[in-house]
């Protein structure tokens, strides 16, 4: 047993150096700060996206349920969390081959020879081919076993923040196709009994043909709108039942706040982009990644050295089991064995510039993966900027166009004016209305875009953040 226990030492004691190259952050060309983003944007210090739940964030009843309920069927976010155990346990495999597998046998002989027969029992403890580490072979095997498992955790939390986006922005979009095929249906409305008036102004002389039929093209216009509404939300609830995984009449589903309270009051902040960027976790997944690949390169390096393996066992061997454990039945053996090949037609070195190559594919993974989040940040900033003056732009604009429909309403009691200059106020106002609509359902966008792409909604309530950050 001593010997044993001697051998094993020695065999971890020899392992552990490493051929891999060392590891350094590649330089990403960025701005220091967000490009054509005020000044006061990136200094004000309010909300962090990342230090804020997505429960605080998202303040809609409906919407916390539904991403409640997606977080917790969403087919691609199961998908990623197995990834995740898989990922997990190939890394224990991998982990396992570091240390010495010890094995207890033993064994019982009855043979007969020249007539005479015995008997031999042994017993005893060993290892078998444990890999004496010198170059770091399985130790690079790990770390790069290792980063590939923290890789795909790093890939379900971007899984995750994806989800949440889809289904915000999914939700949205439900809600303001609604609000579009409302106000479509009551524009139809309007139309008809605007045509009906118009057929009568028509009958008795007071209008002309072309009033008629601009008329009846409004409706037509109206109704064409109404349904391409009524698909747009139909769509929109499929979109969201496949993101939750189940149908939402299953759902028991509070009440919708307004559209205009579904945030908290204060802004996101900005920050640096240096900072900002690091919290995301799609570029600590292709860092990771970068990370293993580093790592096989120094296993390829190791594979071009000798494999040293260890073979040794120790135990009782006895013709006799009353004396399988006295002393002079004590046995041991000590095996260790090289394997080098002398020719592989270069598969060796091949692998090591393999290795070397998808180091220099991940690493353009990473800058691009970077660049892209930079990107997804800057856009969401200046689309917050320039949606906040168009929005304040339309609602003016939808005051006006309703002001000129009263007034060529009142005009037309008086006779001041006629059908087709009462549809041309109502067809203005309409599309003012439909304007707004959809430069809502871009802000609001722009919002969940903004919170993601800063990192937020990796936990429901900051308090969860808290309790992780110290875990």
């Amino acid at each position: 047993m001593k010997q044993l226990t001697q051998a094993i030492i020695l065999g971890i004691m020899l392992g552990g150096c490493s051929l891999a190259p060392n590891y350094s952050r590649p330089d990403v060309p960025l701005a220091e700060k967000w490009i054509n983003v005020a000044l006061k944007e990136q200094q004000d210090q309010q909300l962090k996206a990342a230090e804020l739940g997505w429960r605080e964030f998202f303040r809609d009843p409906r919407l916390q349920k539904l991403i409640e309920t997606a977080l917790a069927h969403n087919h691609d976010l199961k998908k990623a969390a197995l990834n995740v155990e898989l990922s997990q346990a190939q890394h224990g495999i991998v982990r396992a081959d570091r240390l010495p597998t010890l094995g207890l046998n033993g064994s019982f002989t009855r043979a007969k020879s020249r007539g005479l027969i015995s008997e031999q029992y042994k017993v005893g403890l060993g290892i078998s081919n444990f890999e004496l580490d010198f170059f770091g072979r399985v130790k690079s095997q790990s770390e790069a076993a290792l980063n590939k498992y923290l890789a795909t955790k790093e890939a379900r939390d971007a899984a995750q923040l994806s989800v949440i986006n889809a289904v915000a922005k999914t939700y949205y979009q439900w809600r303001v196709a609604n609000a579009l095929k409302n106000l479509s249906k009551k524009t139809l409305h309007s139309r008809q009994k605007s045509s009906q008036l118009i057929q009568l102004r028509f009958k008795e002389g007071l209008a002309s043909g072309i009033d008629v039929s601009t008329a009846r093209s409004s409706i037509e216009t109206a109704r064409s709108d109404y349904q391409q509404q009524l698909r747009n939300a139909q769509q929109a609830e499929n979109a969201l039942s496949m993101l939750v995984g189940q149908p939402l009449t299953q759902l028991d589903l509070p009440e919708g706040a307004s559209l205009l309270q579904q945030f908290p009051d204060k802004r996101l902040f900005a920050g640096i982009p240096s900072q900002i960027l690091l919290k995301r976790p799609d570029i600590r997944q292709a860092e990771y990644a970068l990370k293993s690949a580093n790592a096989n390169i120094g296993a390829a390096r190791a594979a071009m050295f000798p494999i040293i393996s260890l073979t040794a066992s120790t135990g009782y061997a006895s013709n006799a089991l009353s004396s399988l454990w006295d002393t002079p039945s004590r046995l041991w053996s000590f095996a260790p064995t090289i394997n080098f090949p002398l020719f592989d037609m270069g598969k060796r070195r091949a692998n090591v510039k393999v290795s070397e190559i998808n180091q220099k594919i991940v690493i353009a993974d990473y800058q691009k993966t970077v660049q892209a989040a930079f990107r997804d940040v800057n856009d969401a900033l200046v689309a917050r900027q320039t949606l906040s003056a168009q929005y304040q732009a339309e609602k003016k604009r939808q005051k006006a166009t309703a002001q000129t429909l009263s007034l060529v309403k009142l005009q037309l009691q008086e006779g001041l004016a006629d059908g087709l200059n009462l549809l041309d106020a109502r067809r203005a106002d309409y599309a003012t209305r439909q304007g707004l609509l959809a430069t809502r359902l871009q802000m609001l966008n722009n919002r969940v875009d903004l919170y993601t792409a800063l990192g937020g909604g990796l936990a429901e309530t900051k308090q969860q953040l808290v309790t992780t950050d110290k875990q």
